[in-house]
């Protein structure tokens, strides 16, 4: 689970590059429109990668 967490934060930090690169030159950068949809693809990936270290650390408490 630890490892799924920090795969997830990785996507998301990706995520977050291809959507400052794509703000930059202001253009369809792998035919995405805007910008906040690169925003609301990183939130999610972080929600998950939140969602499931508090489940690993909600586990190792039992």
């Amino acid at each position: 689970m630890k490892t799924i967490s920090w795969i997830l934060i990785v996507v998301a930090v990706i995520v977050m590059i291809i959507g400052l690169v794509d703000g930059l030159i202001a253009g369809k950068f792998f035919g995405v429109k805007h910008l906040v949809n690169y925003c609301h693809l990183a939130n999610t990936f972080l929600l998950f990668a939140l969602c499931s270290k508090f489940i690993c650390t909600c586990k190792k408490k039992e």
